[in-house]
């Protein structure tokens, strides 16, 4: 049941696509946070990318309250690419924008910091302690993951998002660092693929937009298809 991220697709049908069907509006703020890999490895999946974010946005703002959007990426700090803020608090299509300007390029040979690229957006996203307010990550990367900087496993760092309530979606290659990260989270994890189809780029964009409002509808923090998770 894993989808696939395609390198290129058609973006209008399938934005047109997901966001057809008419839905009850959740009435809770959405803050949706999108971090990408913008290392040349992730130049095969550049017009991929730009589709699925532009097709989640599409599905998700007009079922909530409001949708505040930030955009991060991320590198190899080997090779002087640190994190980066690209949009603080903007619209949908202040995002779509800012993910369309993101150059990818650089870098050394995989693997990268993606770990870093998490645990900088999970510092610069702000957290608004409101019950009418959530807020919701997804993150982009190919390849491997070096360690974290600061020391913490891919499985603290999903921990800490889990607490904070950050609804988590990871769309990446099979690294078992990013799964270690997306399973401690109580996320969705979705494998990216070279391999292109429309169908897949729908199928991808309609999973992580499922997840984030199967979470905001429940409460929670669970993905529409994990079962229910004991209290800790």
């Amino acid at each position: 049941m894993e989808a696939r991220l395609v390198p290129g697709a058609q973006t209008s049908r399938l934005a047109h696509v997901i966001a057809g069907s008419r839905r009850p509006r959740v009435p809770v703020k959405v803050q949706l946070a999108v971090d990408v890999d913008r290392t040349a490895s992730s130049a095969p999946f550049r017009l991929g990318i730009h589709g699925n974010v532009t097709a989640i946005l599409a599905a998700i703002e007009p079922r909530v309250g409001e949708l505040t959007t930030w955009v991060f990426s991320h590198g190899d700090e080997d090779y002087g690419q640190r994190p980066v803020l690209h949009l603080s608090g903007g619209s949908s299509t202040e995002a779509v924008a800012a993910v369309t300007a993101i150059d990818f390029e650089g870098g050394g040979d995989p693997p990268e910091h993606h770990l870093d690229g998490v645990e900088f957006a999970l510092k610069n996203l702000p957290i608004a302690s409101d019950r009418q307010t959530r807020a919701a990550l997804v993150c982009f990367c190919s390849s491997d993951t070096k360690p974290a900087r600061t020391g913490r496993s891919a499985r603290a760092i999903g921990e800490d998002l889990r607490r904070r309530g950050i609804i988590t979606c990871i769309v990446a290659e099979p690294v078992a660092e990013l799964r270690a990260l997306c399973e401690a989270a109580e996320g969705e994890f979705i494998t990216i693929s070279a391999t292109p189809t429309p169908t897949d780029m729908e199928r991808v964009a309609g999973r992580v937009s499922a997840s984030i409002m199967a979470s905001l509808t429940a409460g929670g923090t669970l993905p529409m298809s994990a079962p229910p998770i004991p209290p800790r």
